[in-house]
């Protein structure tokens, strides 16, 4: 599974995974001391903290079983 990254400096950054449509990704919102959206957003999911998490927890992935 991968993340896909969009995003541009007056925007901020949006984020989906890999087959999800453009209208369903989503905007990283937390609080931060940095005036540039975009580098608010990759400085907040990018952390490696931060992004070892979001893998964990919110990644699924499904596999075919085994015949």
């Amino acid at each position: 599974m991968q993340f896909v990254f969009a995003g541009n400096d007056v925007e901020g950054l949006r984020y989906g995974v890999i087959d999800t449509p453009e209208k369903y990704w989503l905007e990283w919102k937390e609080p931060s001391n940095v005036a540039d959206p975009l580098d608010r957003a990759l400085l907040q999911m990018c952390s490696k903290p931060r992004l070892l998490e979001l893998i964990h927890n919110f990644i699924v992935l499904e596999l075919d079983p085994v015949s």
